[in-house]
C-alpha cells in the first residue's frame, strides 16, 4: 500500500522488437546520399567509408521497441538506449532521430525523409564510446516514447545528413532495449 505523497516507480525494458539499416553505395558521394538501393535485416553499422573500388558505402540504423506494456497515464522520466559498440572510428556525431518507419523498413525511408520528418531526441559525439560500452544514450524522449504502441528511432551519422564526404567512419552496435523509468 502507497503511503500519501509517495509515488511509484516503475522501470521496464522494451527488447528491440524490429531493425535494420539502410544503406546505399557509389563511387560518387552525392549519388550514395541520393537514395538507398538496399535494405538489412539486423543491426549493422552506422556512418559512412570507402570500401574497395573506392566506393562510398552509406549506412543508417533504424529501431522500433514494444513500449506497448506503458500505461497511457504513465509519465516517462527518462530513457536509454543499451546496447554494446563491436567497433568505433567514427569521425562525427550520431543523431538520436525520432522517426516512425512503420511496420517496414524501405528505401524510401532514406536520409531526406529521415531528416526531414523526425525530431532531434539526442546527440552523442562517439569519441566518448568506446567499444565494448553499454548504456550508451541517455535519451530526453520521455514525450516520444509511444505508450501503449511501439516506439520508433534512428540513429544518424552527422555529416551524412549534413551532405559532408570528408568525414568517413563507422560505428557498429548490437542494442539490446530501451529501458524507461
Amino acid at each position: 500500500q502507497a503511503r500519501a505523497g509517495v509515488v511509484a516507480t516503475y522501470t521496464i525494458y522494451a527488447p528491440a522488437t524490429g531493425a535494420g539499416h539502410l544503406l546505399n553505395q557509389s563511387s560518387v558521394y552525392a549519388t550514395a546520399r541520393a537514395s538507398a538501393s538496399g535494405v538489412g535485416a539486423g543491426i549493422a553499422s552506422i556512418g559512412q567509408f570507402f570500401i574497395s573500388g573506392p566506393v562510398y558505402d552509406l549506412r543508417i540504423i533504424y529501431l522500433k521497441f514494444d513500449t506497448s506494456s506503458i500505461p497511457s497515464g504513465a509519465v516517462i522520466a527518462s530513457a536509454t538506449l543499451n546496447g554494446k559498440i563491436t567497433s568505433n572510428s567514427l569521425n562525427g556525431t550520431i543523431l538520436v532521430r525520432g522517426f516512425n518507419w512503420g511496420t517496414t523498413l524501405t528505401t524510401a525511408d532514406w536520409i531526406g525523409t529521415t531528416s526531414a520528418n523526425s525530431a532531434l531526441l539526442a546527440f552523442l559525439n562517439p569519441i566518448f564510446l568506446p567499444a565494448g560500452r553499454y548504456d550508451f544514450i541517455d535519451i530526453a524522449m520521455g514525450a516520444y516514447i509511444t505508450k501503449g504502441g511501439t516506439t520508433y528511432v534512428a540513429l544518424v551519422d552527422y555529416f551524412i545528413e549534413q551532405n559532408d564526404p570528408s568525414h568517413l567512419g563507422t560505428a557498429t552496435f548490437a542494442l539490446d532495449d530501451l529501458g524507461a523509468a
